[in-house]
Protein backbone atom coordinates (compact mmCIF):
# COMPACT_ATOMS: atom_id res chain seq x y z
CA UNK A 1 0.00 0.00 0.00
CA UNK A 2 1.33 3.22 -0.92
CA UNK A 3 0.75 6.49 0.73
CA UNK A 4 2.16 9.77 0.56
CA UNK A 5 4.26 11.51 3.19
CA UNK A 6 0.89 14.36 4.13
CA UNK A 7 -0.72 10.69 4.49
CA UNK A 8 1.82 9.23 6.63
CA UNK A 9 2.05 12.58 9.00
CA UNK A 10 -1.82 12.44 9.59
CA UNK A 11 -1.13 8.76 10.48
CA UNK A 12 1.42 9.25 13.19
CA UNK A 13 -0.74 12.24 14.57
CA UNK A 14 -3.69 9.76 14.79
CA UNK A 15 -5.95 12.35 12.42
CA UNK A 16 -6.61 8.97 10.41
CA UNK A 17 -6.11 5.50 10.60
CA UNK A 18 -4.21 3.13 8.36
CA UNK A 19 -7.46 1.24 7.93
CA UNK A 20 -9.43 3.78 6.59
CA UNK A 21 -6.91 4.84 4.28
CA UNK A 22 -6.78 1.41 3.60
CA UNK A 23 -9.98 1.16 2.85
CA UNK A 24 -10.72 4.16 0.88
CA UNK A 25 -7.89 2.89 -1.80
CA UNK A 26 -9.78 -0.55 -2.09
CA UNK A 27 -12.84 1.63 -3.04
CA UNK A 28 -11.06 4.07 -5.16
CA UNK A 29 -9.69 0.49 -7.35
CA UNK A 30 -13.09 -0.84 -6.96
CA UNK A 31 -14.73 1.94 -8.95
CA UNK A 32 -11.73 2.10 -11.33
CA UNK A 33 -12.57 -1.28 -12.18
CA UNK A 34 -16.39 -0.91 -12.62
CA UNK A 35 -15.83 2.26 -14.95
CA UNK A 36 -12.98 -0.26 -16.73
CA UNK A 37 -15.37 -2.99 -17.35
CA UNK A 38 -18.39 -0.53 -18.86
CA UNK A 39 -18.34 0.31 -22.34
CA UNK A 40 -20.14 3.31 -24.41
CA UNK A 41 -21.44 2.55 -27.83
CA UNK A 42 -23.73 3.88 -30.51
CA UNK A 43 -24.44 5.30 -33.99
CA UNK A 44 -25.74 7.70 -35.67
CA UNK A 45 -28.91 7.58 -38.19
CA UNK A 46 -29.54 9.66 -41.03
CA UNK A 47 -31.35 9.23 -44.19
CA UNK A 48 -33.02 10.25 -47.85
CA UNK A 49 -36.06 8.88 -48.42
CA UNK A 50 -37.41 9.15 -51.97
CA UNK A 51 -40.99 7.99 -52.21
CA UNK A 52 -44.71 8.39 -52.53
CA UNK A 53 -45.96 9.35 -49.61
CA UNK A 54 -49.40 6.94 -50.83
CA UNK A 55 -47.34 4.18 -51.31
CA UNK A 56 -45.36 3.79 -48.40
CA UNK A 57 -48.70 3.86 -46.22
CA UNK A 58 -47.67 0.19 -44.87
CA UNK A 59 -43.89 0.56 -44.34
CA UNK A 60 -41.87 1.55 -41.09
CA UNK A 61 -42.22 5.41 -40.46
CA UNK A 62 -45.04 5.54 -42.88
CA UNK A 63 -45.45 8.63 -44.34
CA UNK A 64 -43.23 11.16 -42.17
CA UNK A 65 -40.38 11.50 -44.05
CA UNK A 66 -41.06 10.99 -47.75
CA UNK A 67 -39.06 12.63 -50.84
CA UNK A 68 -36.83 14.51 -47.80
CA UNK A 69 -33.87 14.25 -45.71
CA UNK A 70 -34.59 12.83 -42.00
CA UNK A 71 -31.92 12.52 -39.12
CA UNK A 72 -33.77 9.32 -37.33
CA UNK A 73 -31.65 9.26 -34.19
CA UNK A 74 -28.59 8.99 -32.29
CA UNK A 75 -28.20 5.58 -30.38
CA UNK A 76 -26.00 5.33 -26.93
CA UNK A 77 -25.44 2.14 -25.29
CA UNK A 78 -24.14 1.65 -22.00
CA UNK A 79 -23.06 -2.06 -20.97
CA UNK A 80 -21.26 -4.49 -19.28
CA UNK A 81 -20.53 -7.26 -20.14
CA UNK A 82 -21.28 -10.99 -18.13
CA UNK A 83 -17.79 -12.51 -17.05
CA UNK A 84 -16.73 -16.34 -16.93
CA UNK A 85 -17.85 -17.46 -13.39
CA UNK A 86 -20.79 -19.20 -12.97
CA UNK A 87 -23.08 -16.22 -11.08
CA UNK A 88 -21.64 -13.72 -13.92
CA UNK A 89 -23.70 -10.39 -13.99
CA UNK A 90 -24.21 -7.80 -16.52
CA UNK A 91 -26.32 -4.62 -17.83
CA UNK A 92 -27.26 -2.86 -20.79
CA UNK A 93 -29.21 0.54 -20.77
CA UNK A 94 -29.68 1.82 -24.45
CA UNK A 95 -30.86 5.29 -25.45
CA UNK A 96 -32.52 6.77 -28.69
CA UNK A 97 -32.14 10.50 -28.91
CA UNK A 98 -33.80 12.41 -32.33
CA UNK A 99 -37.26 12.71 -34.48
CA UNK A 100 -37.29 8.80 -34.63
CA UNK A 101 -37.44 8.12 -30.71
CA UNK A 102 -41.19 8.17 -30.36
CA UNK A 103 -41.03 5.20 -32.87
CA UNK A 104 -40.65 3.02 -29.98
CA UNK A 105 -43.68 3.59 -28.74
CA UNK A 106 -42.39 2.87 -25.16
CA UNK A 107 -43.74 5.39 -23.31
CA UNK A 108 -46.46 4.83 -20.60
CA UNK A 109 -49.83 4.51 -21.51
CA UNK A 110 -51.21 7.94 -22.17
CA UNK A 111 -47.97 9.92 -21.79
CA UNK A 112 -47.07 11.39 -25.15
CA UNK A 113 -43.61 9.74 -27.05
CA UNK A 114 -40.93 11.97 -26.92
CA UNK A 115 -37.27 12.69 -28.59
CA UNK A 116 -35.55 10.98 -26.24
CA UNK A 117 -37.20 7.18 -25.26
CA UNK A 118 -35.58 4.28 -23.82
CA UNK A 119 -34.60 1.13 -26.12
CA UNK A 120 -33.80 -0.91 -23.61
CA UNK A 121 -32.52 -1.45 -20.13
CA UNK A 122 -32.09 -4.71 -18.27
CA UNK A 123 -29.93 -6.79 -16.61
CA UNK A 124 -28.41 -9.82 -17.22
CA UNK A 125 -27.89 -13.10 -14.36
CA UNK A 126 -25.90 -16.29 -14.94
CA UNK A 127 -27.33 -19.79 -12.87
CA UNK A 128 -24.87 -22.77 -13.34
CA UNK A 129 -27.88 -24.81 -14.46
CA UNK A 130 -26.22 -27.15 -17.41
CA UNK A 131 -24.44 -24.90 -19.87
CA UNK A 132 -25.35 -22.22 -18.45
CA UNK A 133 -28.79 -20.71 -17.44
CA UNK A 134 -29.06 -16.80 -18.69
CA UNK A 135 -31.49 -14.56 -17.24
CA UNK A 136 -32.30 -11.13 -18.71
CA UNK A 137 -34.67 -9.02 -16.64
CA UNK A 138 -35.98 -5.61 -17.30
CA UNK A 139 -37.02 -4.42 -20.39
CA UNK A 140 -35.56 -5.95 -23.84
CA UNK A 141 -36.51 -6.23 -27.42
CA UNK A 142 -38.74 -9.22 -28.27
CA UNK A 143 -38.10 -12.28 -29.12
CA UNK A 144 -40.64 -11.95 -32.32
CA UNK A 145 -39.17 -12.18 -36.11
CA UNK A 146 -35.59 -11.00 -36.46
CA UNK A 147 -36.04 -7.53 -37.20
CA UNK A 148 -35.28 -5.03 -34.72
CA UNK A 149 -35.72 -1.01 -34.58
CA UNK A 150 -31.99 -0.49 -34.89
CA UNK A 151 -31.40 0.73 -37.82
CA UNK A 152 -27.73 -0.48 -37.82
CA UNK A 153 -29.12 -4.29 -37.31
CA UNK A 154 -31.02 -4.35 -40.50
CA UNK A 155 -30.71 -5.12 -43.92
CA UNK A 156 -33.39 -2.74 -45.09
CA UNK A 157 -34.32 0.52 -43.75
CA UNK A 158 -37.83 -0.02 -44.74
CA UNK A 159 -38.37 -3.11 -42.91
CA UNK A 160 -41.10 -5.41 -43.96
CA UNK A 161 -44.65 -5.13 -43.05
CA UNK A 162 -45.09 -8.33 -40.50
CA UNK A 163 -42.49 -5.73 -38.45
CA UNK A 164 -45.31 -3.13 -37.98
CA UNK A 165 -47.74 -5.47 -36.44
CA UNK A 166 -46.00 -7.07 -33.91
CA UNK A 167 -45.15 -6.42 -30.60
CA UNK A 168 -41.49 -4.80 -30.31
CA UNK A 169 -40.04 -4.17 -26.96
CA UNK A 170 -41.02 -6.94 -23.46
CA UNK A 171 -41.01 -5.94 -19.64
CA UNK A 172 -40.64 -9.40 -17.80
CA UNK A 173 -37.82 -12.12 -17.82
CA UNK A 174 -36.40 -14.01 -20.47
CA UNK A 175 -34.02 -17.33 -19.73
CA UNK A 176 -32.12 -18.45 -22.23
CA UNK A 177 -30.12 -21.75 -22.94
CA UNK A 178 -27.53 -23.27 -25.55
CA UNK A 179 -28.64 -26.66 -26.09
CA UNK A 180 -26.68 -27.39 -28.57
CA UNK A 181 -23.32 -24.66 -30.37
CA UNK A 182 -26.22 -24.36 -33.50
CA UNK A 183 -29.58 -24.64 -30.92
CA UNK A 184 -30.53 -22.19 -28.26
CA UNK A 185 -34.06 -22.06 -26.72
CA UNK A 186 -35.46 -18.79 -25.20
CA UNK A 187 -38.62 -18.72 -22.61
CA UNK A 188 -40.19 -15.70 -20.86
CA UNK A 189 -42.82 -13.96 -18.99
CA UNK A 190 -43.76 -9.96 -19.39
CA UNK A 191 -46.03 -7.94 -18.99
CA UNK A 192 -48.88 -8.09 -21.67
CA UNK A 193 -49.78 -4.22 -22.10
CA UNK A 194 -51.87 -2.12 -24.29
CA UNK A 195 -48.80 -0.09 -24.63
CA UNK A 196 -48.40 0.52 -28.88
CA UNK A 197 -44.72 -0.88 -28.45
CA UNK A 198 -44.70 -3.13 -25.93
CA UNK A 199 -46.57 -6.84 -26.63
CA UNK A 200 -49.89 -4.67 -28.07
CA UNK A 201 -52.41 -8.09 -28.50
CA UNK A 202 -54.76 -7.41 -26.44
CA UNK A 203 -55.62 -6.36 -22.42
CA UNK A 204 -53.59 -5.86 -19.42
CA UNK A 205 -52.29 -9.63 -17.82
CA UNK A 206 -49.04 -11.74 -18.62
CA UNK A 207 -47.74 -12.91 -21.91
CA UNK A 208 -45.37 -15.76 -22.81
CA UNK A 209 -42.32 -15.99 -24.85
CA UNK A 210 -40.98 -18.72 -26.51
CA UNK A 211 -38.24 -18.10 -28.63
CA UNK A 212 -35.68 -20.91 -30.53
CA UNK A 213 -32.61 -19.95 -32.75
CA UNK A 214 -30.60 -22.57 -35.27
CA UNK A 215 -27.61 -21.80 -36.67
CA UNK A 216 -26.96 -23.58 -39.96
CA UNK A 217 -23.65 -25.41 -40.40
CA UNK A 218 -20.86 -23.37 -42.91
CA UNK A 219 -21.97 -26.78 -45.31
CA UNK A 220 -25.03 -25.33 -46.06
CA UNK A 221 -23.25 -22.46 -48.61
CA UNK A 222 -24.81 -19.30 -49.19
Amino acid sequence: MKMNKWTMALAAAGVVSLSSVAQAQEAAAGANALAASTTLSGYVSTSYTMVDGSSNSHTFRSGSDNDRFAMDVVDLKFASAQGAGEYATGYTVELWAGPAASDIGTADAGVADGTVELMQANIDLRLPVGNGLDLKVGQFGTVVGAETYNYNENAFYSRSYGFQVEPTHHTGVLASYQLSDDLGISIGVANDTKTAGISDKGSTGTVYLLGASYTLPDSTGF
